[in-house]
């Protein structure tokens, strides 16, 4: 069975597929408005271990976009509340991740301040714990450990691959 969400044109179910690219590795891109805090965690929980809570008490309004391919997947973010993020990562991946604003409230990762001019490389073994601001485009980068080690391979990054713990 596919989980559901709501879409931004109406209050009405649309699937929402587990983290992996369509049939014969073609990718998926997705779009989804959620309404209801509790119903986005369930439906991420598909594919990641993560707990989200709202931070306020406005009505929320999430867009969430996904452009899934068979190694690497793209996720874009924008609330109109703070959301706090905790759980587990997605296995086997590495997650780059990035606000597109460059001034404004800042992401926060496990109670630091990440800058809005840095691409944050977060630790595969670390769990998650962070909060995306209200009204910020929040972007993560999901991407198989063994394919990004064998670009750094290709590139003869030897002290970029000892970072990824390949």
């Amino acid at each position: 069975m596919t989980p559901s969400a709501t879409s931004s044109k109406s209050h009405h179910p649309v699937p929402i597929p587990v983290l992996a690219a369509g049939q014969g590795g073609s990718p998926r891109v997705l779009r989804h408005r959620f309404r209801d805090i509790d119903l986005f965690t369930e439906r991420i929980q598909s594919f990641s271990k993560l707990q989200m809570t709202q931070l306020s008490l406005d009505q929320l309004e999430c867009d969430f976009w996904l452009a899934a391919f068979e190694q690497v997947q793209f996720l874009f973010l924008k609330s109109s509340c703070p959301i706090s993020v905790l759980g587990e990562k997605p296995r086997d991946t590495i997650v780059f991740s990035c606000t597109l604003e460059s001034d404004g409230p800042y992401l926060i990762s496990h109670g630091r301040r990440v800058s809005h001019h840095t691409l944050a490389g977060f630790d595969p073994d670390l769990a998650a714990k962070f909060v995306v601001p209200a009204q910020v485009h929040y972007v993560a980068m999901l991407i198989n450990r063994d394919l990004l080690g064998h670009y750094l391979n290709l590139m003869d990054r030897p002290e970029d691959r000892k970072s990824t713990r390949l």
